[in-house]
């Protein structure tokens, strides 16, 4: 297995030394589209990326250098092309194409605009669309000083906020995973679960699943209470 890289995603603000969207003006933008065509763009470029099969969610090297031609403008590819292979930043991850159709999904319908996908953003604009909703996605890295607080600020960072993103709940799925270590799984009968997830997950791990059930228990919990408290 090859060594754990840590990459830093490219976002629309620093590519083009712009200030940081705001949601309000991503979602001035997205409206400007017919729905369809964003999430017919949205289902294109996840099977393009090949996300999904073998837990994919970054494409590998040769399908971004392919995309890349595509979803952004030729001004911009040699700049885009530079924080690719010289800064190591992603330009596209499964998150991004997440949220942004959860985004899309939330707009209201706008009736001057025909629902059909023609009208939809160019192949060139839409990297700009992605890399925004990437931007979004997650906040404004913050740098401390003090060394233990900045491990827990990566810590922090590090948890895959796209899961909890949904159209209808934030909490869905954390607490969808949540179930299925905790009630599903336990109760599938024994000559129907041909493994032992307990010892499946201590391969990998070097914690036991519980402790992990345990820990998207308390964050849901915390989430929960910093989204309806603010």
């Amino acid at each position: 297995m090859p060594p754990v890289k840590m990459k830093v995603w490219m976002t629309w603000s620093e590519l083009m030394n712009s200030p940081r969207i705001t949601k309000e003006q991503f979602q001035a933008e997205l409206a400007q589209y017919p729905k369809s065509s964003i999430l017919i763009a949205c289902t294109k470029l996840s099977v393009g990326f090949g996300y999904g099969p073998g837990a994919c969610t970054v494409p590998p090297d040769h399908l971004v250098d392919l995309h890349v031609p595509i979803v952004f403008p030729s001004v911009l590819i040699p700049r885009v092309n530079w924080w690719v292979h010289h800064e190591g930043r992603l330009p596209f991850f499964n998150g991004q194409l997440r949220y942004l159709a959860a985004e899309t999904l939330r707009l209201r319908a706008q009736h001057p605009l025909p629902e059909i996908p023609e009208n939809g953003p160019q192949n060139n604009q839409f990297g700009e669309l992605m890399l925004k909703s990437g931007e979004l996605l997650y906040k404004k890295h913050v740098v401390v000083q003090d060394e233990l607080d900045g491990y827990a600020n990566l810590a922090a960072e590090f948890l895959p906020t796209y899961e909890i993103t949904s159209p209808t709940d934030p909490l869905f799925g954390f607490v969808r995973f949540y179930i299925w270590l905790t009630k599903i799984i336990p109760r599938i009968p024994v000559d129907l679960l041909k493994f032992d997830l307990e010892a499946e997950f201590q391969k990998v791990f070097p914690f036991p699943i519980i402790t992990y059930a345990e820990f998207i228990d308390s964050f849901a919990d915390r989430t929960e209470f910093l989204y309806h408290g603010e």
